[in-house]
């Protein structure tokens, strides 16, 4: 027999009838398939073993919520028996609620949760409808949602999170099942039963949660939602009508996502072409005479980058083949190719020659690509004006608008019952037959119905701010449930003096790390526990001004939004993105009242003063001002009555046309043992946090202006966030002085060419090569810390030493025989370089390439780039790389 031995928090239970503390032991007789079970009371029986289930409880969450004091409000009310019940659970309401949950139901999504079952999937009942309207990753999101029994659909700010849930509303009305909305506060809930009343549809779903908005809504007068006028006859073709639409427009809808997509990188072309002119010197007469005589040349962008990619390589291929073939074999192959594939004149043979001539590639390249470019931009434009998108578009909102209302007409039950506080749970399957959407806070929701009633499915908004308790208190009342947020906005605040005894709880029940109260949402708790948890991400951005939101997305999102907000120029003195400093003679301080934890800056507080005041005399009205310290925000309010500043806790969720964000500190510790009251595992800077800067500077709409310390703005270190934003305003202003990087050219490169000719000439070096730059992708693609950080191969050195550089007469000959670095990792925020790596074969060994080795590290000595050289004969590099770029964060920034 195979005996059955207990964890602390699970639960055996026989014939319905839980008898953890009754036994003594238990075993398992495979033979037989029976469980035979010692009670404490002398007896042993023995159990068939479908008569027998081992649950996960709730024991570790009972001893958490104790610590909690969350009490449900007292109201004066006519019924005193609530009121009484309700002043009983003042003390630890949580603890209460918890206790009258039944682990052991199956079918609920609380079920599965606590015992990792599978996720199951069910077949689609009939059409989808988006009665309010939808993308192409919205589309995806509802139909997740439908098919699973428990999704996530992770929704970044202005994606249309609340547009998404009501759809699925509207399809699960549809289908006759009923729907429970919650979240952490009533404000999120509260935007879906606005959005529901605006189109026409609000007498479908009831307000209740805590005690005061049930009493509040039954105050009220709800009569039955009226009767629409749909001919039910026409209805199976307007589904068959609306499944085809659905069709054609998930294909302009990819369309439509690449035209956002041609937008950005048109944006981002412009801009790196920019520098390139500022670092490019076009005046030299060599340089007009090239010109004037390729006018008119018809090459691709692809072409021209091949030239300029062979040009930079000149003097690479005799760097490595010196010994052999004496460098004159480049001499002949640039010749061979300028003049009879590009017609180039022969007169170029010197090396200054050869590097305009790179540069004029560099050029043609950009203009080429923009081209191309706009050429596309217009195909695609007129596809959709062929397709007829924003029709089909309105046809499917209005087509499936009808459908809904008809299906509205068929499953509302309406009732001449008059609904009061006191009756309704005594007749619930009327009430919800009649108003199946129930809104509410994640912890009240189970008081909203009666004990028994499971909602066929229950919604969670702002999840990432729901804690595990609550969100087990709603898992508990539905079988089925979606998800909703965005994991990398704030997380719930865990309150400080509860983390220390709940990490205890943890360790002494052995509870599985996924269920760690201080460590997780519900969003990361369901992660954690499914690798395979169903997500859709939903891409389109329709909020920000692009140049704002385009920080989160290339620092938080991977990338992945697709930004359809509307790309304008930014005019001058109006740009969207702002930096005012502070002199930082007075420094920021903590405050007494809250205990040290709590930080003011006197002369923040007055340059914030100072531009609302600026802003509103331009007639801008709409501003928010945030900061992450409350005695800050605080003191903010008190020097102008007309300015509402708050923490950045309190903006998520919420938008303002222009955001005045208030740093208060003059320096980020990147190291610092701090512990967060809201994360307590993450040992960051709080004005560092991933999240918080995500959410702040996603509250701005059209305009977001920094304040902060002048020493902030210039040692922020190069691995924070702040500094990052810091960087990435700077280099989409222009202001970046020093030689950045020109990613969008080097990224374009034409690597396989490039590889074949190199690896059939020097394969084994080539080799080596191969093996590093794999190595530095996979370190900065695995390790966060360098997250920001991107890389490219041989990248010539005369593009990282700028112009006004002093120079040596070697140094500057040596520039100029096309030497490049083997790979250049650098910042994708501010395009600029922070670690040059070599790898040096065992040519190296001789004088004349130690010589020339030197003369490459006094040249980026003087740029104050870091070069790390690596031996194909060593070992420990990618240890060698990993030290050498903390080294790189820890000191800080780069100097410009």
């Amino acid at each position: 027999m195979e005996k059955i031995e207990l964890q602390p928090t699970q639960r055996l239970i026989a014939k319905g009838k839980d008898i953890t503390h009754d036994i003594v032991s238990c075993h398992f007789d495979r033979d037989t398939k029976k469980y035979q079970i010692l009670f404490k009371s002398g007896t042993q029986w023995k159990y068939n073993q479908c008569n027998v289930t081992i649950v996960n409880s709730l024991d570790y969450f009972l001893k958490v919520a104790a610590l909690l004091k969350t009490p449900e409000p007292v109201v004066e009310t006519a019924d005193k028996t609530e009121a009484a019940d309700v002043g009983k659970e003042e003390e630890s309401f949580l603890e209460k609620e918890l206790k009258n949950i039944d682990v052991t139901a199956l079918g609920t999504v609380l079920y599965s949760y606590l015992n990792r079952s599978a996720i199951r999937t069910t077949s689609l009942a009939g059409t989808i409808i988006y009665p309010f309207g939808s993308n192409r990753s919205q589309m995806e999101a509802v139909r997740m949602a439908l098919t699973h029994n428990i999704s996530l659909i992770e929704g970044p700010p202005g994606t249309g999170k609340t547009q998404t849930i009501l759809n699925i509303i509207a399809n699960l009305i549809k289908n006759k099942k009923t729907v429970g909305v919650v979240s952490s506060n009533n404000s999120a809930t509260s935007n879906i039963a606005e959005k529901l009343q605006k189109y026409g549809y609000g007498d479908i779903l009831a307000t209740l949660g805590r005690y005061d908005n049930r009493e509040a809504y039954f105050l009220q007068s709800h009569a039955p939602i009226g009767t629409f006028s749909v001919d039910a006859s026409e209805i199976p073709e307007k589904e068959r009508r609306l499944e085809e639409l659905v069709r054609k427009l998930g294909e302009l809808l990819c369309l439509d996502d690449r035209l956002a997509e041609l937008r950005k990188e048109k944006k981002d072309l412009l801009l790196e072409w920019d520098y390139f002119h500022k670092n490019t010197d076009i005046s030299v007469p060599q340089y007009i005479r090239l010109r004037d005589a390729l006018k008119g040349r018809k090459y691709t962008a692809q072409e021209w980058l091949a030239l300029k990619n062979y040009c930079e390589s000149w003097r690479e291929y005799s760097k490595y083949a010196y010994s052999r073939f004496a460098g004159c074999l480049d001499d002949i192959l640039i010749y061979i190719k300028t003049f009879f594939h590009y017609h180039i004149p022969l007169t170029i043979s010197t090396y200054k020659d050869v590097q305009i001539l790179a540069d004029y590639a560099g050029e043609m390249f950009y203009q080429g690509s923009l081209s191309k470019l706009d050429r596309e931009y217009d195909r695609l434009c007129e596809l959709l004006t062929e397709g007829r998108m924003d029709e089909l578009s309105k046809e499917c909102q209005e087509l499936s608008q009808t459908i809904f209302q008809h299906y509205l007409n068929k499953n509302i039950k309406r009732t001449d019952i008059a609904f009061t506080l006191e009756n309704y749970k005594k007749q619930f399957d009327e009430f919800i037959s009649q108003v199946p959407v129930v809104t509410s806070t994640t912890h009240a929701v189970r008081k909203s119905i009666p004990a028994s009633f499971v909602f066929d499915y229950v919604i969670i908004d702002e999840s990432s701010q729901v804690d595990l308790i609550t969100a087990i208190i709603a898992m508990s009342c539905c079988r089925n449930m979606v998800i909703v947020g965005d994991s990398m906005q704030l997380p719930q605040i865990v309150p400080s003096e509860v983390i220390p005894q709940a990490r205890e709880y943890a360790r002494q029940m052995q509870v599985h790390p996924s269920y760690d109260y201080v460590k997780h949402s519900i969003i990361s708790s369901l992660k954690a526990i499914y690798s395979n948890l169903p997500t859709v991400l939903l891409r389109e951005h329709y909020r920000c001004h692009p140049l704002i939101i385009d920080f989160c997305n290339q620092q938080f999102y991977d990338k992945k939004l697709i930004i359809k907000s509307e790309w304008t120029d930014p005019k001058e003195g109006n740009h969207p993105l702002a930096i005012v400093t502070v002199r930082h003679a007075d420094r920021e301080r903590p405050c007494a009242d809250y205990k040290g934890k709590s930080w003011v800056n006197k002369l923040e507080q007055l340059k914030v003063c100072e531009e609302f005041n600026r802003l509103t005399c331009s007639g801008i009205t709409d501003i928010g001002v945030i900061t992450p310290f409350r005695s800050h925000a605080n003191a903010i309010n008190k020097l102008r009555e007309d300015i509402c500043a708050d923490t950045i806790h309190k903006f998520q969720g919420r938008e303002k046309e222009v955001v005045i964000f208030s740093t208060v500190k003059d320096k980020v510790k990147v190291d610092e043992e701090w512990e967060s009251s809201y994360s307590a595992d993450k040992r960051v800077d709080f004005i560092n946090q991933s999240e918080l800067i995500n959410v702040a500077v996603s509250r701005a709409k059209n305009r977001l202006e920094l304040v902060m310390s002048q020493l902030l703005f210039e040692q922020a270190p190069l691995s924070t966030n702040i500094g990052n934003l810091i960087r990435y305003i700077k280099y989409n202003k222009g202001e970046i002085t020093f030689q950045s990087i020109f990613d969008y050219l080097y990224h374009h490169n034409l690597a396989p060419d490039r590889e074949r000719s190199l690896r059939r000439l020097f394969g084994s070096w080539y080799a080596s090569e191969n093996l590093m730059h794999e190595l530095i992708l996979n370190i900065i693609g695995r390790d966060s810390r360098f997250s920001n950080f991107a890389v490219i191969a041989n990248y010539p050195l005369r593009n990282i030493v700028g112009k006004e550089i002093g120079l040596t007469d070697r140094q500057r000959a040596f520039i100029r025989r096309n030497s490049h670095v083997d790979f250049l990792i650098y910042n994708k925020c501010d395009k600029m370089p922070v670690l040059a790596v070599e790898v040096n074969g065992s040519q190296h060994d001789l004088p004349v390439q130690r010589e020339r080795d030197d003369v490459k590290q006094s040249i980026l000595d003087l740029c104050g780039l870091p070069l790390l050289p690596l031996s194909t004969r060593g070992k420990d590099e990618e240890q060698q790389i990993i030290r050498k770029l903390s080294m790189i964060i820890e000191s800080g920034c780069l100097a410009e």
